[in-house]
């Protein structure tokens, strides 16, 4: 309210629901002054009354006719097809009030959401401060947190809660003898709780043979062994060890390995043919059904063979009275 006395002004109290004061004879003294308004259907004109000897003169405010632009309207209102109208926000005759649904606790003058229409899909809002602002729950993020704070945590079913990614579980590599010039082929897989549609384990090799390969993509691990990757001390019955390490990383950066400490590679001939006996050795060595579960014997004799055939394409194998048919 202006005084009339220069920029001063006064904060005074007034009655509720847009009643009028009554002027004192000391705010016709003062020359004391206050804004009115004539509001219709198309907008809401703004002028001045004062106190004078008849107390409150009255609101010369002229009949709001159509507008041309928002220059012609009062504060937080518009020119919307020819008629002032209040901006989103913001109520009242004179647009003096916050809408339904805003809020200006920190009485700033300026209408904001509040959180009665704020969403916070998975957190708690809060907008004591004038602003509404979602704090949101663990694994979530965003300004309505509706998005899972990725690659950690995700939406596998899709109904909005955000899980972290569990761990990485990776499959088991077969165990077997491989020959040389012959395919050793399997495929690898992993899981882990959390995994999306979309996502994707990256398959590596950590330690491998030379020409061992696997794809990235599919888990694929292939080998053809080469002449070149035979070694073996002057026991005939030994065969060539390998050490397999295989990793399967998931989107987080999670991953697993399957480490198998015994591969092995039968000793070949130059014609081709294998010694049965270092076929024999290393089957046994890692623990087919019937066998020890040990280090690698140096022999067929040391886990009681008793005889070694080759049918075919198959190792007959003699263990006291028990016969074991392998096929190769």
């Amino acid at each position: 309210m202006s005084t009339g006395q220069g920029d001063a002004t006064a904060k005074l109290c007034v009655p509720a629901d847009d009643a009028l004061c009554a002027c004192r004879p000391s705010w016709h003294d003062l020359g004391l002054e206050t804004q009115c308004f004539n509001s219709n259907g198309i907008g809401a004109c703004v002028e001045t009354r004062s106190c004078d000897a008849d107390g409150l003169s009255a609101c010369n405010a002229p009949e709001a006719t159509t507008c041309s632009d928002d220059s012609e309207c009062i504060t937080n209102a518009t020119c919307t097809n020819g008629a002032c109208r209040c901006v989103v926000g913001y109520a009242g005759s004179t647009c003096q009030l916050c809408a339904t649904g805003y809020q200006d606790k920190d009485r700033d003058g300026t209408c904001l959401p509040s959180c009665a229409i704020t969403v916070c899909v998975q957190g708690v809002c809060a907008d004591g401060g004038g602003t509404a602002i979602c704090t949101c729950n663990e694994g979530h993020i965003g300004a309505a947190c509706d998005t899972c704070d990725a690659p950690n945590y995700t939406d596998p079913d899709g109904d909005g809660l955000c899980v972290i990614r569990g761990d990485v579980l990776l499959g088991a590599a077969p165990g077997t003898v491989a020959r040389v010039a012959k395919v050793y082929r399997f495929v690898m897989s992993a899981t882990q709780e959390g995994f999306m549609p979309g996502d994707a384990f990256v398959y590596s090799l950590t330690t491998a043979p030379t020409t061992m390969t696997i794809d990235a993509v599919t888990g694929e691990t292939a080998w053809t062994p080469s002449p070149s990757e035979q070694t073996w001390d002057e026991d005939p019955t030994l065969s060539t060890t390998f050490h397999l390490t295989i990793r399967a990383t998931a989107p987080d950066g999670q991953y697993a390995e399957h480490n198998r400490n015994s591969l092995y590679l039968a000793k070949a001939h130059a014609n081709g043919t294998v010694d049965a006996e270092s076929l024999c050795a290393p089957i046994f060595g890692i623990g087919a059904p019937g066998s020890f579960v040990a280090d690698r014997p140096t022999s067929a004799q040391s886990v009681g063979v008793t005889s070694v055939t080759v049918d075919g394409g198959a190792l007959i194998v003699s263990i006291g009275e028990r016969v074991i048919r392998l096929t190769l």
